[in-house]
């Protein structure tokens, strides 16, 4: 019995660490600079279809939801905003600027011009 989990031990700490390391190759970014690298101008395909606009520090970019109506976003550390007509509503966003991919909510968008 005790060889058995002198054995197992050893063999679930290295597990642990191999899919800890390979997590790491995978860079997440949450600044408004580095959310707005990835959407701004561009259309982003996951589960549906987003389409954001141009967008810069100082004017919001229009944002489509493909089955909504158009409103206008803007981004701020880990969140993108979307103001429609009076409703503002938040998500919580994250970046692989390499990758071009956007992580919003609970889904992941392929971003591109």
């Amino acid at each position: 019995m005790c060889a058995k989990s002198f054995f197992l031990i050893p063999t679930a700490v290295i597990a642990g660490f191999s899919q800890a390391a390979s997590a790491q190759s995978v860079q997440f970014e949450a600044s408004a600079a580095a959310i707005d690298e990835v959407i701004s101008g561009k259309t982003c395909v996951g589960g549906d279809v987003l389409k954001f606009g141009e967008h810069s520090a100082k004017t919001s970019g229009h944002y489509e939801r493909i089955g909504r109506p158009p409103g206008r976003y803007e981004t701020g550390y880990g969140t993108i905003l979307i103001k429609r007509g009076n409703d503002l509503h938040s998500h919580v966003a994250t970046v692989s600027v390499k990758d071009h991919i956007l992580y919003m909510s609970v889904d992941k968008y392929l971003c591109s011009p």
